[in-house]
């Protein structure tokens, strides 16, 4: 099984089962007078919103090669969930046990802002404005019933970072993922990261994807263009 997880690094969410119970926190409107307070919009969630983004390999000596792949993603509709109005974001994959080297099939995710949080609608976190402290979700990732192959722990964090994509230069903040790799997976590092970099009234600037325990190259797509009703 570990020479299956050498060869990639499955999401969280896909093909991995976790020793502990995540923890997972969602901001309480109830007891909050969202009305009050306007937070920044890093999320844009408007239908007909749309981003278009290239793809980009690096190597641990920072020699950046530019992909032909581009991708498209955007706002679609919105629709009623549980009483509450998200947003459909379509988008080609980028993560699980897809190549990152190749066109990968579009998938949808549903999302609302919620005070400061752009949540989905299972309740995750997926960025926060103003939340840099909170650990947002803990877990394990385990393979064959009793090899833990890493801790992971999901956070904001690089708040007001400058970073250059195709289209400019954009301050952004990050949410993101830490990975703490155990002995028989830290090969090429024993503290692994990928982030997706936000910019106030722009959105997901920078989207990083997830690694291959064995191998240090990593790959982003990057904002090449965008357009916001």
């Amino acid at each position: 099984m570990k020479s299956i997880i050498s060869l990639v690094f499955l999401s969280i969410t896909m093909g991995f089962f976790s020793c502990k119970k995540d923890k997972k926190v969602e901001p309480d409107e109830e007891t909050s007078n969202p009305s009050s307070i306007n937070y920044p919009n890093y999320s844009n969630l408007k239908v007909g919103n749309y981003w278009i983004y290239q793809r980009f390999e690096k190597d641990t000596l920072g020699n950046e090669t530019p992909l032909s792949i581009i991708d498209s993603c955007y706002i679609e509709k919105d629709t009623n969930i549980n009483g509450k109005t998200y947003f459909k974001y379509v988008s080609p994959n980028f993560g699980n046990s897809v190549s990152p080297n190749t066109v990968t099939p579009y998938v949808s995710e549903y999302y609302r802002d919620s005070l400061s949080y752009m949540i989905t609608n299972y309740g995750r976190i997926e960025f926060s404005s103003q939340d840099f402290t909170t650990i947002f979700k803990t877990g394990y990732q385990i393979v064959n019933t009793n090899d833990t192959v890493c801790r992971y722990e999901y956070k904001m964090g690089d708040h007001n970072i400058s970073v250059t994509t195709p289209l400019g230069t954009f301050n952004t903040s990050s949410f993101k993922e830490i990975y703490y790799m155990y002995p028989n997976y830290n090969i090429v590092g024993s503290v692994r990261t990928r982030r997706v970099k936000y910019a106030e009234n722009v959105g997901k600037v920078v989207q990083e994807w997830y690694f291959f325990v064995n191998n240090s190259t990593r790959w982003e797509r990057r904002l090449i263009r965008y357009h916001l009703n």
